[in-house]
């Protein structure tokens, strides 16, 4: 019964469903009797098992207790910061990690771009936004007229957690003063922030994207935009219309600020 093609795009579209939701800030439903007999019921025929870590439906994480620390212009390259972080051991990912992914780009950029964590395809070479969400990354920045040697892309940690597993709050803040000084070398004139975790960590915030987004925050006097990733624009393409609309307000911002 469950290799029945019909089960299965019924069981797609609510992971779907519950993705958007998630998405938009919901994360409970109310605890009925009925709900939890079927959320208890295994697949006939299975046994139960948790569900595998895909993008854009990444397992939530609470953002760090501790604000970002303040920027400070101390270093004169991105270099020197990437040369103090070395073979960095500073927390529990370091052991399941490939490579380390630290940052690539142009290091006066208008836009500086923060992911959330690597995934399989940037732990293998190095470098932040690869593979299918790269690509879309490429197309919505070519959109705005922008290309990967006028922007700066990192992520909010600079390794790949197991199996794509959030990583924790004391994972994000080891690598936070590392961030925080990338951006202050950098000296963006707009962070775009792109995924819940990466916009809740820098904003110090546990308010859902969907209430973030659609506008501008002041991240240590830079104007900062929340906005969804791409590996989670893959599995909804019914939000890359609201992704539209921040990406034109950061190319207006951007075109402001010169």
């Amino acid at each position: 019964m469950t290799d029945n093609p019909a089960f299965t795009a019924v069981l797609q579209e609510t992971r779907r469903l519950l993705a958007f939701h998630r998405a938009l800030g919901i994360d409970a439903y109310p605890a009925t009797a009925a709900l939890r007999s079927f959320l208890a019921a295994p697949l006939p025929g299975r046994a139960a098992a948790p569900p595998a870590a895909r993008p854009g439906l990444r397992s939530p994480a609470e953002p760090p207790s501790e604000p970002p620390p303040t920027l400070t212009a101390t270093d004169t390259t991105l270099d020197a910061i990437r040369a103090d972080l070395g073979d960095c051991r500073r927390c529990g990912l370091a052991a399941g990690r490939g490579n380390i992914v630290f940052g690539s780009g142009a290091a006066g950029a208008d836009l500086l771009i923060v992911g959330e964590w690597p995934d399989q395809d940037e732990d293998r070479s190095g470098l932040p936004f690869q593979g299918e969400a790269g690509n879309l990354l490429d197309r919505m920045l070519a959109a705005i007229g922008l290309g990967r040697d006028r922007v700066y892309l990192t992520n909010i940690v600079k390794c790949r957690p197991e199996a794509d597993n959030a990583p924790q709050p004391q994972e994000i803040k080891a690598c936070q003063p590392f961030l925080s000084r990338q951006i202050a070398v950098v000296a963006p004139k707009v962070i775009c922030a792109m995924g819940p975790l990466a916009s809740q960590a820098l904003l110090h915030s546990r308010e859902p994207l969907s209430r973030l987004r659609g506008r501008f925050h002041s991240f240590h006097g830079i104007d900062l935009m929340p906005t969804f990733h791409p590996a989670f624009l893959i599995a909804n393409p019914e939000l890359k219309r609201a992704t539209w609309h921040d990406l034109q307000l950061i190319q207006k911002r951007c075109e402001e600020r010169r």
